[in-house]
């Protein structure tokens, strides 16, 4: 299985913990999930603070469009 990590300020790391993701269909695991401390958890709050006055300053449009390319990322690879 694929492993996955928790985006905090930019970078990639590896959770306090891992659980996995069941399929409720099938009841089987799907990937597993990294999970976040208390840490880790202030860490992500703090660095979403700092991030949010210049993300504020955006013009309307330059948000929606950063977040349609968002959008479209994660759908090109909706298979995985």
């Amino acid at each position: 299985m694929r492993t996955f990590k928790l985006l905090i300020n930019g970078a990639l790391v590896n959770g306090a913990d891992v659980i996995d993701v069941i399929n409720p269909a099938t009841e089987g695991a799907v990937a597993p999930c990294p999970v976040a401390d208390e840490a880790l958890l202030n860490k992500a709050v703090a660095a979403a603070k700092a991030a949010f006055p210049a993300w504020a300053a955006r013009p309307l449009a330059d948000r929606a469009r950063l977040v349609d390319q968002l959008a479209d990322a994660v759908l090109s690879r909706a298979d995985e």
